[in-house]
């Protein structure tokens, strides 16, 4: 995983000697979670807040590329009525701390003001961590990586040449499965609650850019 990261980073970063300007965001926001429906119970994430970083690196013409890595640390909710103990009822099913590795275009409309709107698509990867997880699915769980990819709007409201704050949201998916899904894959019966399930969430957010370049 650790390699992942650095590949992502080189290539996000090597690059921007062929552009004009490189916007460095440390960001702060929150992550509406999400709910998943299946045949046998369902699954909720809750929402909570997020911190991250993003660079984006842009031409003359307003395009460029953006890196952005997000982190967030909730819990999800498990409705199974196949659960020997809570048949039918929602309990907690364990801790999870959701990381988002993106690499991606992002197109800048200049206005000739202060304010820089932009929409942005990415491609990479989604590492989800389950810590403290409920007795009856502890031997079958594992950790979960999957190919990821988000898109978004945005503004940048800039204060100077070299400081501004960036506000803005996005849709956020990891693949699997042939569709959408995070396929956490618990085993047993309640496997069908997640496998080849929607799984989309969102965040909304902002931050302080330094402004490198012209």
């Amino acid at each position: 995983m650790k390699k992942v990261i650095l590949a992502i980073l080189i290539a996000a970063i090597s690059p921007t000697v062929a552009f004009s300007q490189v916007d460095i965001t440390p960001t702060y926001g929150y992550n509406f979670g999400a709910k998943i429906s299946g045949y046998s119970g369902g699954m909720k994430v809750k929402g909570a807040e997020t911190y991250g970083i993003k660079i984006d690196a842009i031409r003359e013409d307003g395009t460029g590329i953006q890196f952005s890595y997000t982190y967030t640390s909730s819990y999800v909710n498990i409705t199974d009525y196949s659960h020997p103990g809570f048949p039918g009822m929602e309990t907690k099913f364990a801790d999870v701390s959701e990381n988002y590795y993106l690499l991606g275009g992002i197109r800048t409309i200049e206005t000739g003001g202060a304010v820089e709107p932009y929409g942005t698509f990415s491609v990479g990867a989604a590492y989800y961590n389950f810590t403290n997880l409920d007795s009856y699915y502890y031997l079958s769980q594992t950790d979960a990586l999957r190919f990821a990819i988000g898109f978004g709007l945005g503004a940048k409201i800039m204060f100077s040449e070299h400081i501004g704050l960036d506000i803005h949201i996005r849709a956020l998916a990891p693949i699997s499965y042939g569709g959408v899904g995070i396929g956490i894959g618990t085993g047993g019966v309640s496997s069908g609650v997640y496998a080849g399930s929607t799984f989309v969430s969102g965040d909304v957010g902002g931050g302080l850019i330094i402004r490198l370049g012209n």
